[in-house]
């Protein structure tokens, strides 16, 4: 008689019990990242080998499938948390929307996200940059700041409305989203302000090389990151930065084109993001940045 030892129950997995906890709002990039990569794995279907795509093809083509409305990046203003608006006393929250995930300010509060189809490895380790600690506040976190966390973790739907607003939804909670009636100089709350160098939020290109550009550019500046976005094209760089003095890098995830021809203005803006910067003339509402390629001036 052959004796056959009982099969052993799969146990769930560590990634799945992680994402059903409640997720706290001092997550990590990595925390988003897995919850998204756990959707997206429990929804693939299998398909036939096919020739691997460009990076560019397949990030347009992920947020073609994620349904990411057009004119949409930018900068925004948190209007209701969980279908809760944010009271009128409570501090404004801005949200830096890019084509690949962005990133949310709440005075001394920083939030990030991807968006489900732009889930890449983490980038490789830094080396520590001279300069100040990051801010950490020392009050209590909102209600509203507790909810917006888990919110933007798990985002796996998106809509507009006439532009003016944006719904984010998805397992644990959604996001109304407006456009503020003001830039954001001061997304932080901090008094007397944020330093002359702070770069983070939403800026329209004015002038390439001291000519006004041949299409409507906008520059998001996030922490690390910048991109470059004029109509279909999107120019991704990654972004060390010492007081006045940037280092630029590819970031090949995120740039993409688009049928038609790239604009002289969009190739002259793309060499002039490559490699190092200064950051010239450094007003609340305009800035310069100069480089061995040319300048670009930015307003907001």
């Amino acid at each position: 008689m052959r004796l056959v030892a009982p099969r052993r129950k799969p146990r769930p997995s560590r990634l799945w019990k992680a994402s059903t906890r409640g997720l706290g709002l001092g997550f990590r990039r990595g925390t988003a990242v897995a919850v998204l990569l756990l959707h997206a794995a429990c929804n693939q279907q299998p398909k036939q080998t096919a020739a691997a795509p460009s990076s560019a093809d397949a990030s347009a083509s992920s947020r073609a499938a994620f349904g990411l409305p057009g004119g949409q990046v930018g900068l925004w203003e948190v209007a209701a948390v969980n279908g809760r608006a944010v009271p009128p006393e409570h501090h404004p929250i801005y949200l830096l929307n890019g084509s690949s995930g962005g990133e949310a300010q709440s005075q001394c509060i920083p939030y990030a996200f991807v968006w489900p189809g732009h889930e890449r490895n983490p980038a490789p380790p830094r080396p520590a940059k001279p300069g100040p600690a990051p801010v950490v506040c020392a009050r209590g976190l909102t209600p509203v700041e507790k909810a917006l966390g888990p919110a933007l973790a798990s985002v796996q739907r998106i809509g507009a409305a006439d532009g003016a607003m944006l719904f984010l939804e998805g397992e644990h909670g959604s996001v109304t989203l407006r456009r503020p009636a003001e830039p954001a100089l001061n997304p932080f709350g901090n008094s007397p302000g944020p330093g002359p160098t702070v770069m983070w939020g939403e800026w329209r290109v004015a002038a390439v090389n001291g000519r006004a550009p041949d299409t409507a550019m906008t520059l998001l500046f996030f922490r690390e990151r910048l991109e470059l976005v004029s109509g279909c094209v999107t120019i991704g760089r990654l972004v060390e930065q010492l007081g006045p003095s940037l280092s630029l890098s590819a970031d090949p995830g995120v740039t993409t084109r688009c049928e038609r021809m790239t604009s002289p203005d969009e190739l002259a803006a793309e060499r002039i993001l490559a490699g190092d910067l200064r950051l010239e003339g450094a007003q609340p509402r305009r800035r310069t940045l100069s480089g061995p390629a040319g300048s670009i001036t930015l307003v907001r």
